[in-house]
């Protein structure tokens, strides 16, 4: 079984628990859906800690799981931030 990023992640608990993206952002006390659908397709800035450990609530999460999964999809985006700021462009991960 293929290991979920964050993103997708976020989605299928979304998803499992019968919620829309509006659901989510009205219990989030967002304007609208568009930051649910950024976060879920890993575009924009990361979601907020505190969104996510409400998402964590509402989605009936594993904490820890959670917590790997946003460290993760942290570290490679500070990874493609670094590998552009050194390289001056944007390159290829390497592969190991």
């Amino acid at each position: 079984m293929k290991k979920l990023e964050l993103g997708p992640y976020l989605k299928a608990c979304r998803q499992k628990n019968d919620l829309s993206q509006g659901d989510v952002a009205y219990h989030l006390r967002l304007k609208s859906a568009q930051s649910i659908s950024d976060w879920e397709r890993g575009y924009g800035s990361a979601i907020p800690i505190k969104a996510l450990k409400k998402l964590i609530s509402l989605y009936k999460m594993d904490e820890d799981v959670v917590f790997e999964k946003f460290l993760e999809f942290k570290v490679a985006k500070l990874e493609e931030k670094l590998r552009s700021l050194f390289y001056g462009r944007q390159t290829k991960k390497p592969r190991r």
